[in-house]
């Protein structure tokens, strides 16, 4: 984990050919202060670090490190044409107290058409799929808003304030933002458009 944020600084020694946004689909064990460095330096650098929340839902308290750092954007997964949590979508909240909200943000994340490594394309589920919606909404909003490039937490702080908001009192959730859906599902249309 260390050395791949270490690489995307610089891919092969070159800063030039720093990413814009970085998708990450990976994470369980406990917190790593060392992976938490990396991804405050990526930010830093103007590289959004977006992660998948996890698959362990459905109970509480699920979010896996290094997403469930209270620093550390993720993203959980609704259902195919339905704006309802996945069943496998970790939840929040985290922290000691309990107190911080996660995910952050949610997009669809079931039977999403994705490449195969078997060659061609097949549905997929799990945050790993809703993970690079957000990316890509980040994406094109740099694009689309050239004031926002390289802005990280701004950027974040646009996508949680237009996302849809859904509310829910589970989870020791209080309305939105909460820990099933985080502020709501991503709109990109409105993000680029605020």
């Amino acid at each position: 984990g260390v050395a791949c944020l270490q690489f995307m600084l610089a891919p092969a020694d070159d800063s030039d050919k720093r990413p814009h946004v970085v998708s990450n689909s990976w994470g369980g064990g406990p917190a790593n202060t060392a992976i938490l460095r990396g991804v405050t330096a990526l930010e830093s650098a103007g590289v959004a670090v977006i992660f998948a929340a996890g698959n362990s839902g459905s109970n509480c308290r699920t979010v896996l490190n290094p997403a469930a750092d209270e620093n550390v954007f993720s993203v959980g997964a609704l259902n195919r044409n339905a704006d309802t949590l996945a069943r496998f979508s970790s939840r929040g909240p985290v922290g000691f107290f309990g107190r911080v909200v996660k995910p952050e943000i949610a997009a669809p994340g079931v039977a999403v058409l994705s490449t195969s490594n078997l060659g061609g394309y097949r549905a997929l589920s799990g945050t790993s799929m809703a993970c690079p919606h957000v990316s890509g909404v980040v994406a094109l909003l740099w694009d689309a808003v050239a004031d926002m490039d390289r802005k990280v937490k701004p950027t974040y702080e646009l996508l949680t304030k237009t996302a849809l908001g859904q509310t829910t009192t589970e989870c020791s959730s209080r309305g939105s933002p909460n820990n099933l859906f985080g502020y709501g599902t991503v709109n990109s249309l409105k993000a680029v458009e605020s």
